[in-house]
């Protein structure tokens, strides 16, 4: 997932907008719970809510996309009607990103971007 700064296929260099804590928690979604013999699950490993539970994000908003910010398209699930109209308006448009970290890796995904 997208924490820092993607460039866009077009070159375009944007911040990943922040995740906004709603408070209180979410059940982790992790494989782990659900196997009864697994202990651990590297999805909320370290979580300050415990094992099993993870914190609870409001979900991104059109609002953000449109101050230039970039929305990864996994995170907008929750709104996906509102990014779609907005798409359909010519607002947003959905683009291929690409994050860098760590020594020479990367990660491709589709960003929600102003169009």
């Amino acid at each position: 997932m997208a924490k820092g700064t993607v460039v866009t296929e077009q070159g375009k260099k944007m911040k990943v907008a922040a995740k906004v804590a709603a408070g209180g928690w979410v059940p982790c979604p992790g494989e782990a719970h659900t196997e009864a013999h697994t202990d651990n699950c590297m999805i909320c490993l370290g979580s300050e809510y415990g094992y099993g539970k993870l914190t609870a994000y409001k979900p991104p908003t059109v609002e953000q996309v449109l101050a230039g910010f970039a929305v990864p398209v996994s995170m907008t699930c929750e709104g996906c009607k509102e990014f779609q109209k907005a798409e359909a308006e010519g607002k947003i448009a959905m683009v291929n990103a690409t994050e860098k970290w760590g020594c020479g890796n990367q990660s491709n995904y589709n960003v929600w971007a102003k169009a």
